[in-house]
C-alpha cells in the first residue's frame, strides 16, 4: 500500500511538472490546408512586454491587437491565417518555428516594435540577410547541398518581393512616414521556412503618438492585408 501511494505521489508530481508544457503544446495547434495562407507572428508576450508606446501601451498588446485584426481581415478574403499566439503568453523561437512549420504557410509574417534613436521613424520590412556561400571542393558537392542552396535563394527572393510590395503600399498611403526594406541576421528570419518578412515599427520618442495611432488604425491593418493578398494571388516572383 505504501509503495502504491508513493507511486501515485510521484506520478502526481510528474503530471504537475509537465502541465505547463502540455498547456503550451495545446496552443501550438494550427492547421492550414489551403493554397493561400499566412502565419502571423506577433512578437513578445508573457513577461516580455516589448517597448512602451506612450500612455502605458505595451508593445506586446499592440502587436497582438494588430495580428488579431489582420487575421480577421485575411480570413474575410478567403485566406487562411494562423497566429503564433492569440493571448498574453510567451513563446520561444523554437515554438514559433515549429508552429509555423506545422501550418505550412505560404508567407511567414512577423510583427514587432522597436525603439529607435534615429531622428526619423520608419516602418521597417526586414528579411533575412543573404547567407554567405561556403567554399566546397568539387568532391564535396552533393544533391542535398545544392537543393538547400536553391531553397535558400528562393526564400530570400520571394521575401524580398513581398517586402517591396509592402513598402510600395506603405509609401503610397502613408506619405508622412518612411518605409525601408532591411536585410538582417535576426534568428527568426534566418531559420524560418518559406518567404518571411518582419514588419518592425521603429519608434522614436517624438513619434510615439503617431506610431501608436498607426499601429491601432484599422485602415493600416487593411492596407497590409491587401498587400499580402496581392502577393499571394499574383506571380510571387515578380516585384
Amino acid at each position: 500500500m505504501m509503495i502504491t501511494l508513493a507511486r501515485i505521489s510521484i506520478m502526481m508530481i510528474v503530471i504537475m511538472s509537465i502541465s505547463p508544457l502540455v498547456s503550451a503544446a495545446d496552443k501550438m495547434s494550427c492547421d492550414s490546408d489551403k493554397p493561400l495562407s499566412v502565419f502571423i507572428d506577433p512578437f513578445f508576450g508573457g513577461a516580455e512586454n516589448g517597448p512602451n508606446i506612450g500612455q502605458e501601451y505595451k508593445g506586446k498588446n499592440l502587436v497582438l491587437s494588430f495580428g488579431l485584426k489582420l487575421k480577421a481581415l485575411l480570413e474575410k478574403k478567403g485566406i487562411t491565417a494562423c497566429l503564433s499566439r492569440d493571448g498574453d503568453y510567451s513563446l520561444n523561437l523554437d515554438q514559433r518555428l515549429v508552429k509555423a512549420k506545422v501550418s505550412q504557410p505560404k508567407v511567414y509574417f512577423a510583427i514587432a516594435i522597436s525603439s529607435s534613436s534615429e531622428s526619423e521613424s520608419c516602418i521597417n520590412l526586414c528579411i533575412s540577410r543573404e547567407a554567405p556561400r561556403t567554399t566546397r571542393k568539387e568532391k564535396d558537392i552533393d544533391l542535398d547541398s545544392i537543393l538547400k542552396d536553391i531553397k535558400s535563394d528562393d526564400k530570400r527572393e520571394r521575401s524580398l518581393v513581398l517586402a517591396h510590395r509592402l513598402q510600395r503600399s506603405i509609401g503610397e498611403n502613408l506619405k508622412q512616414i518612411c518605409g525601408k526594406v532591411l536585410a538582417k541576421d535576426q534568428a527568426l528570419l534566418t531559420k524560418s521556412h518559406g518567404p518571411t518578412v518582419m514588419l518592425d515599427f521603429s519608434v522614436t520618442d517624438d513619434s510615439l503618438p503617431f506610431m501608436r495611432k498607426t499601429i491601432l488604425a484599422d485602415s493600416f491593418v487593411a492596407l497590409i492585408a491587401d498587400a499580402l493578398e496581392a502577393y499571394l494571388t499574383s506571380d510571387q516572383s515578380a516585384p
